[in-house]
């Protein structure tokens, strides 16, 4: 048997080697130098000038330095553009924002923090952070880009939510999210409520898409490079300063042609752009604006893999229905600032607010029968808008009491989610079911493909829009903590979050001027408590305990499940969740280790089939528990090896399901018990510029869905690789780098998640020149 094919077997095999090289570098942790402190964050211009030319280039650390060089004092922005470098073995050791904290060094917060650095997202190569979060300790992936409908990810066996700049964005996995424009992507794993505030789910933690902000020296580079093998895209990314006070960001992507999936093709353009101003030396004032345009030809449909599972699909040879497409669009726009008001107090605001219209036609597939027959729900949505309204103000006090440090910081943070659903999209020709497949004859799904009907029901669809509110939700949040260091290797942190939820759904039947009838409306309030304890034995080592509680948002029930009704759709219950983790983290050289425990408590919602499948009922009066330990690691290990990756071994299960007690003791549905994952990079030292890299990722079976005792089904577990090499060289004395990688080297077959098949073979090749 194959060590892949076991997880036991691989799983250990990864721990017990990042085991060895920890123990085999704690001799280096003693004579290791003291963490270096983040420089302070002024933003005058003379600061600036002192980052001087090259302050986008750092040395490489020596391996006794445990902690990554930075340039010298500038804004908080320029100070993260140093960190995490290629060089450093994308080691980050800060963090843009802790939620309502500052921006702070990971190894100081008692939460569990991944970072993505932009180097990191340059190299693994892609449109999205799909590759980078998948390398992350605890993240697994619901769906990717394939599906046109942006990525979605799960942390700890719940799903996160996303951000901008620290600002919740809503239903932020709704919708493609570029990533030339972004300096880094953090992950915060587990329970987010007490530092991030209004996020729709708390419970999964969040991932944080940080913006390219203004370098302090110019920058001009441009990528030209080739996707999927099939689709040429070219971005440039230009900065720098406009005189003393004034600094420029400016990305344009532009992207035409096939993707890996037979059949497919994707269109995008974005262009975004970001100001930074300090009217004084002590104030700095940010602009950002962006608009992005994409869309997927013949995407990949949902499927429902009860009954008959299906074997996993090669996609390269497997093409999507042809009608199928998703269109968005996307501007983007947002305020910040922050003043230094003097050595004591800090206030920190800003707004945000994002607009996504999509247009859709979309091809789910029914469950499927034990001979292979089953039919496909055709869905059509109409210039559905999802607009999103975020802000945030927070003041930051430092101060002593007999000799013990305080940073008290208190504010407030708002978030209101609209949602403009066409009153077509809720009325008739909006949905058609075509019959007619089979999974075991190809030939009669051809003629079902091409069926009069198929095409019928596409142009049946198409039909004039207006416009109708279908929901509002809105998130309010006053947040207080007090960051209070005993001594040099004491500290607390003590917290409350009060938050009030309200979710309002209403029917699609009137004008939107009069916003029409609510149908159901659901508001709750509650004063959450948190706490932390963190103790730094030495330097290079932090200890740390947490507790935490939120308020979370039941969610919202389809009209619709698998095609079928729901008896009860609408908004339902709120709920408290709450979190201990306890946990570790450990410079060792020049990389960053990591160890958490966590125990989360949650309601469990599922969608409970009723007697003959013909209906399903919304049920979230449940418990389910989610337990387990995440290794992370981070750096360079050796001067020539770097490490990026981590490993999660979990036990998630339903505790209570008064609706169907049958389902107590099964797995929540789409979630690996355990998963184990490796980038590592190796700098060839006889050739300098050339590195080559190499990951592998594993992940065990995941249920499919709660059915009766003894009868829930799973896809099975999977592993895929992926390769990748680049060449740093000067070509007529301009920097360039050429990049090669290929995902899924060994063409496998997998589900990434009972609804989605994973990606087939994919090549990729760029090339970048800096100006």
């Amino acid at each position: 048997m194959s060590p892949l094919a076991s997880p036991q077997r691989f799983a250990s095999a990864l721990l017990a080697s990042v085991s060895s090289l920890a123990l085999l570098s704690m001799s280096n942790v003693a004579s290791a130098q003291e963490i270096t402190p983040v420089p302070p964050v002024t933003v005058t211009a003379p600061a600036l000038e002192a980052a001087g030319p090259n302050a986008n280039h750092t040395a490489t650390p020596t391996m006794g330095d445990s902690s990554p060089a930075v340039a010298p004092a500038g804004t908080p922005a320029q100070v993260l553009q140093q960190d995490g470098k290629e060089n450093q073995g994308y080691r980050a050791n800060l963090v843009s924002n802790a939620g309502l904290f500052d921006q702070s060094k990971i190894q100081d917060l008692p939460y569990a923090f991944a970072v993505a650095p932009s180097d990191l997202l340059v190299n693994l190569g892609g449109p999205s952070a799909e590759k980078a979060l998948s390398f992350m300790p605890d993240v697994q992936l619901n769906y990717g880009d394939a599906r046109g409908y942006g990525v979605s990810y799960q942390s700890r066996g719940f799903t996160m939510e996303t951000s901008f700049d620290n600002m919740g964005v809503g239903e932020g996995s709704i919708g493609p999210i570029p990533i030339e424009d972004k300096e880094r992507v953090e992950q915060l794993s587990g329970l987010s409520g007490f530092l991030n505030g209004t996020t729709l789910n708390r419970i999964g933690g969040v991932v944080n898409y940080v913006l390219k902000r203004p370098t302090s020296a110019p920058l001009y580079s441009i990528t030209v490079g080739d996707a999927y093998g099939a689709s040429g895209y070219v971005h440039s990314d230009f900065s720098g300063p406009i005189g003393e006070r004034l600094g420029y960001r400016l990305n344009i992507v532009g992207q035409d042609g096939d993707t890996a999936i037979s059949g497919q093709s994707a269109k995008r353009g974005l262009i975004s752009a970001a100001i930074d101003f300090r009217p004084t030396d002590n104030t700095l004032i940010q602009l950002d604006a962006s608009h992005l345009s994409q869309k997927t030809n013949e995407i990949l449909p949902w499927w429902t893999p009860t009954g008959l599972i299906p074997a996993p699909i090669n996609m390269s040879n497997t093409s999507p229905l042809p009608f199928t497409y998703e269109d968005w669009t996307n501007n983007q726009a947002g305020v910040r600032a922050r003043t230094d008001i003097n050595e004591h107090v800090t206030v920190r605001g800003g707004f945000e607010y994002s607009i996504k219209v999509a247009n859709g036609f979309v091809a789910n597939q029914q469950p499927i029968s034990n001979t292979g027959a089953y039919s496909i729900l055709l869905s059509k949505g109409i210039n559905t808008e999802y607009a999103n309204y975020d802000a945030y103000g927070y003041a930051d006090f430092k101060f002593d009491t007999f000799g013990i440090k305080h940073t008290v910081t208190a504010g407030w943070s708002w978030q209101t989610y609209n949602l403009y659903n066409p009153s077509t999209n809720a009325a008739l020709a909006t949905n058609a079911t075509v019959t007619g497949f089979n999974l075991f004859n190809p030939f009669t799904s051809a003629i079902a493909n091409t069926n009069t009907q198929l095409r019928a029901a596409y142009l049946n669809m198409i039909v004039p829009p207006t416009d109708n509110i279908g929901a509002i939700d809105k998130y309010e949040s006053l947040q207080i903590a007090d960051r209070i260091d005993v001594n040099e290797k004491i500290s607390l942190i003590l917290g409350m979050n009060y938050t009030h939820l309200a979710v309002l759904a209403y029917n699609n039947t009137v004008n939107q001027v009069n916003l029409g009838t609510v149908n159901t409306k659901n508001t709750d309030e509650a004063v959450t408590p948190s706490g932390a304890l963190v103790i730094k034995p030495i330097p290079q080592v932090t200890l740390y305990g947490t507790f935490q509680q939120a308020l979370e948002n039941g969610g919202v029930a389809a009209s619709t499940y698998a095609g079928v009704p729901v008896t009860n759709p609408g908004g339902s219950g709120f709920a408290i969740d709450s979190q201990y983790e306890i946990g570790a983290k450990a410079t060792i050289g020049g990389a960053l280790a990591t160890v958490a425990l966590f125990d989360i408590t949650r309601a469990s919602d599922l969608y409970m089939p009723n007697a003959g499948g013909a209906s399903y009922t919304y049920v979230n009066n449940g418990r389910e528990n989610h337990k387990g330990v995440e290794f992370g690691l981070s750096g360079k290990v050796m001067p020539q090896l770097s490490l990026y990756g981590g490993a999660t071994i979990m036990d998630a299960k339903l505790t209570s399901e008064p609706s169907t007690p049958a389902y107590v003791g099964q797995m929540p549905t789409n979630v690996s018990d355990y998963m184990a994952k490796l980038y590592a990079e190796y700098e060839v030292a006889q050739v300098p510029g050339l590195v080559f890299g190499a990951g592998i990722q594993y992940y065990s079976r995941q249920a499919v869905a709660n059915v009766t005792a003894g009868q829930q089904q799973f896809v099975p577990d999977y592993a895929v690789g992926n390769l990748g090499v680049r060449y740093s060289t000067k070509i007529m004395e301009k920097a360039t780098t050429f990049r090669v990688t290929v995902d899924n080297f060994t063409n496998t077959k997998y589900w990434v998640s009972p609804s989605n098949p994973g990606l087939p073979i994919t090549v990729a090749a760029s090339m970048t020149v800096h100006f």
